[in-house]
């Protein structure tokens, strides 16, 4: 959980800050957004964990690639001069995130790291976007959990809404793009009857992370790239479905859930429309 020190501060600071947000007619997801102050150059901040270090199996983290280029160049196109500072951390949870204990920060962790660079850079900031929670549950879906009570979206859910809270409080004017989540895990689905029977198990859980990704993130009226949609990861046609965690991340290919080059396209173009719908 969070130090107490800032973050129980915080929890209550996200939820007047939401309450603000929201207005007495409105809802948080439609408040507008503050223009930019400036017209070219700035910063573009990546957060979160290894899709947003665009990790590769056998190549590692890939600062400036993975999906960073493609939501570069879209900004670019807005705001020539535009430059990336990628925080990102493979490995990271809602947790570490907060504490600290992945990657080195000199700032001890990456919500901090990120804090210090936008009480900074804040009034030159574009846009922030943030991977976070797929790691938070992977580990018990893949040890066979199966049931939502196992994979504590509670606990989940409270610290990507602390998160987000404090990153908008940081940069109140800055456009924050979340994105939701494919689920590799169909890409088990017609390989054997018992993957088959893992793969349809994993349907309902995905979505309720992605519903608890998309609730915290309502609270600071951030965006969601709806990843999870693009990739074909509702429930429906799994062989489609199938088919696209295939073709489109190493989960077919090398039983690693990370999206391989065409997959980061993709979601990098998702991310670029979700900023500039």
């Amino acid at each position: 959980m969070f130090r107490t020190s800032r973050r129980s501060a915080m929890v209550t600071a996200t939820a007047m800050l939401a309450l603000v947000l929201a207005g007495p007619a409105q809802s948080a997801t439609s408040v507008p957004l503050a223009p930019p102050t400036h017209d070219t150059g700035g910063w573009y901040l990546q957060l979160g964990d290894s899709l947003a270090a665009g990790y590769q199996p056998g190549t590692g983290d890939d600062p400036t690639g993975g999906y960073a280029d493609n939501v570069l160049a879209a900004i670019n196109r807005r705001a020539p001069g535009t430059e990336l500072v990628n925080l990102a951390c493979s490995g990271e949870t809602t947790t570490t995130m907060t504490d600290g204990g992945k990657c080195p920060y000199e700032m001890v962790d990456q919500l901090d790291q990120a804090l210090a660079f936008l009480s900074e850079n804040a009034e030159t900031t574009r846009a922030i976007t943030l991977s976070l929670g797929a790691n938070d549950v992977l580990p018990s879906i893949r040890g066979g959990c199966t049931q939502l009570d196992c994979l504590h979206l509670d606990v989940l859910q409270e610290n990507l809404t602390a998160i987000l809270g404090e990153l908008r409080q940081a940069a109140p004017g800055v456009e924050i793009v979340v994105l939701n989540n494919y689920n590799p895990l169909l890409g088990l689905w017609n390989t054997s009857p018992e993957a088959t029977a893992f793969a349809l198990a994993t349907i309902p859980l995905h979505a309720a992370l992605n519903e608890a990704i998309e609730t915290a993130a309502s609270t600071v009226g951030a965006r969601v790239a709806d990843i999870s949609t693009r990739f074909r990861s509702q429930a429906g046609n799994l062989s489609c479905s199938a088919r696209h965690i295939c073709d489109w991340t190493w989960m077919c290919a090398m039983n690693d859930i990370h999206a391989n080059t065409t997959g980061y396209n993709v979601m990098g173009r998702v991310i670029a429309t979700t900023l500039y719908y």
